[in-house]
């Protein structure tokens, strides 16, 4: 369970990365 729960986190945490880094890159398009 220990495994699973550390595998839940860490596709947590790339998820929301990925987003931040989505937007990032969309908002860095529209400004320049």
């Amino acid at each position: 369970m220990q495994a699973m729960s550390r595998i839940d986190i860490f596709g947590d945490r790339l998820c929301v990365v990925t987003s931040l880094l989505i937007m990032g890159w969309f908002l860095y398009n529209v400004v320049f």
